[in-house]
């Protein structure tokens, strides 16, 4: 089994966020995508959750 990883802080996410995330996928059996966050973030990291569960 081959597993990836994406990490990221998806502070927005973008198109290139996206892309990278499907190609990455394409590329092995699992994937882990890893979102980093603070508390300090302007953006709410659950927001940001479910706009990677959307991509």
């Amino acid at each position: 089994m081959k597993r990836g990883l994406v990490i990221g802080k998806f502070m927005p996410i973008h198109n290139g966020h996206t892309a990278l995330i499907k190609f990455a996928a394409s590329q092995c059996d699992e994937l882990i995508v890893s979102m980093s966050y603070t508390p300090d973030d302007k953006i709410n990291p659950e927001l940001r959750f479910q706009w990677i569960k959307g991509s």
